[in-house]
């Protein structure tokens, strides 16, 4: 300590100590931490941009209209769908890029989102539609015409591996909320496609709104009547110009345009993942990660210090000399400490320290069952079950959910039409390109119609199913024929099937169906070899097998003697 002043002598005040206690000490060293924390953040700052503007720009769109909790949404306008637009959900190509950008996001990343996706092509589209050839009622078509026509949808399907791009386009039009495919007639009769990115459709520069709005031009006072497409390429017209925004004016029928939750009059289509179901899977993803991360770090740690005579700046001083890292965030313009901890880490405790019991996952039962409600919630704009969203099939059963009146299914129906009318126009312009060709007659379309039929959506009662055709067979309400065609297979081959199989054992009546009280007389040599081959297990066996499969009893042994002669079954 210094000595004392006359001054301080005088009016007896203390010399200031020049050594700092260790409590300053201690505090000066808290603060140096503190500063050099923000210090450590402001370079974080200076070193990452700030890309908060289209973070929060999504959930700025409907925010102006919102009043506390409540959408108070503006009176509507004759302007609200002008030109094609859909005020106040978006009204620029600005901000429906911006949706598509957020749909992008989650169906990428989200499993859940995928896996709805996935389950809804699975289920619309499956292994992709079939396309046959009929001829119109009254008129006559040679059968070589008729192939030909089927072989020229074959050699598309095959040339533009359409089966694939069927599931492509489904999934672009639920993402995006629209598909466009470009057609490429080719000199030789081949019919070529092409993808087109939505961003690469736009209203053209120096255009009017009223002409091009969103990249599509109509008629002034009919936006249903489109005319052409405004697309984007690097090279448009195979010659790269020096402007970056130039577009190509392309005809309307060389576009196929799908759009989807919109209606007719707005020009482009809205994703199946925005707004509230953006919000349901983000929050239900949220939710997932935090309970993953949680359960991990609880794993992990092998107990938990509680401070119990403490400052406040005593223990930020405490957490501050334990981090290991720091991780800037953009969204909220602070850095956020971390500390790495291994699994069963213990760390030494300074005396006022004492371990308590890790935290328990007593919640964690109440989360799972607002994630699933979450997920149904998402999952609702397709009716779809909760299996599909979440793959939990424990709250409801998966029969119910796949009969013909479930939601779901009439949902999946329905969206098969939907797309069975774009589908049916790309095979009927590659039809007309090669009747172009000369590769069929010109006017082929106006004598043959084309069949899309879409993968079978329900889980039949087979036997069930059996039984009924059986009875609307006998009372003349269906054919033979159809039957055969619902189950997939031709009548024809059938037929020549039975003649030979009748011919194999002797007689000329046709097998019965099964359950079927007529039966064929059975010849006395087939009663004897019957006879023979009892307590040969392997046909017993084969002949029980028939039996529980409904066929009667002479058949069953029919059936498995037939068998036993070719080889099929073996002693």
């Amino acid at each position: 300590m210094s000595q004392p002043t006359w001054f301080q002598k005088l009016f007896g005040i203390k010399p200031a100590d020049s050594t700092p206690s260790l409590s300053q000490q201690r505090i000066e060293l808290e603060e140096q931490i503190k500063i050099n924390r923000l210090k450590k953040a402001v370079r974080l700052t200076e070193s990452n941009a700030d890309t908060d503007y289209w973070l929060t720009a999504y959930s700025d769109l409907l925010s102006r209209y919102k009043d506390g909790f409540a959408l108070a949404y503006p009176i509507t306008q004759p302007t609200d769908r002008r030109y094609g637009g859909n005020f106040p959900f978006w009204y620029s190509e600005q901000q429906l890029g911006l949706i598509r950008a957020q749909a992008r996001l989650l169906s990428t990343m989200n499993p859940n989102a995928q896996g709805l996706l996935n389950g809804l092509c699975s289920y619309v589209i499956g292994s992709g539609y079939k396309y046959d050839v009929v001829g119109k009622p009254n008129r006559e078509v040679p059968d070589e015409i008729l192939v030909k026509v089927q072989d020229c949808i074959d050699n598309f399907i095959d040339q533009n591996a359409w089966t694939e791009m069927e599931q492509e386009l489904f999934w672009r039009s639920r993402e995006d909320g629209e598909f466009f495919l470009r057609l490429f007639p080719q000199e030789n009769g081949k019919m070529m496609i092409r993808v087109i990115e939505p961003e690469q459709v736009f209203m053209p520069v120096g255009q009017q709104i009223a002409d091009f709005s969103y990249g599509i031009k109509t008629e002034l006072d009919d936006v249903c009547n489109i005319l052409a497409y405004a697309i984007s390429y690097i090279a448009p017209m195979g010659e790269k110009g020096d402007n970056p925004m130039a577009t190509e004016e392309v005809p309307a029928d060389e576009i196929i345009h799908v759009k989807v939750n919109v209606k007719r009059n707005i020009k482009r289509g809205l994703s199946d993942f925005s707004y509230d179901t953006l919000d349901s899977f983000a929050a239900a993803g949220k939710l997932r990660a935090n309970l993953g991360d949680g359960a991990a770090v609880q794993a992990a740690i092998a107990g938990v210090r509680q401070h119990d005579a403490s400052s406040f700046s005593q223990v930020d001083s405490f957490v501050g000399a334990q981090t290991d890292y720091a991780q800037y965030s953009p969204v909220t313009q602070r850095a956020t400490d971390f500390q790495q901890i291994k699994s069963g880490t213990f760390l030494d405790i300074p005396k006022g320290m004492n371990y308590v019991p890790p935290p328990g996952a007593a919640a964690s039962q109440g989360h799972l069952e607002i994630m699933q409600a979450l997920l149904r919630s998402a999952g609702n704009r397709h009716n779809a079950p909760e299996w599909l969203v979440s793959s939990d099939a424990s709250n409801n059963n998966y029969a119910s959910s796949m009969t013909a009146e479930s939601p779901f299914l009439r949902h999946c129906k329905r969206l098969q039409e939907l797309y069975k009318r774009p589908f049916l126009k790309v095979i009927k312009a590659a039809i007309q390109n090669a009747a172009d060709a000369g590769l069929l007659p010109i006017n082929i379309l106006d004598f043959v119609d084309i069949s899309a039929t879409p993968p079978e959506l329900e889980v039949q009662d087979k036997a069930g199913v059996a039984q009924a055709n059986q009875a609307y067979v006998a009372m003349g309400v269906k054919s033979r024929q159809t039957v055969a065609q619902e189950l997939g297979l031709d009548w024809d081959t059938e037929i020549t099937n039975n003649q030979e199989y009748a011919e194999q054992m002797g007689g000329g009546a046709p097998l019965p169906m099964p359950g079927d009280g007529s039966q064929p007389a059975q010849e006395p040599a087939q009663e004897e070899e019957a006879m023979q081959v009892s307590g040969e297990s392997e046909v017993d066996d084969k002949i029980s097998k028939l039996r529980g499969e409904g066929y009667p009893q002479d058949q069953a042994i029919a059936i498995a003697l037939d068998m036993k002669r070719r080889g099929e079954i073996t002693e």
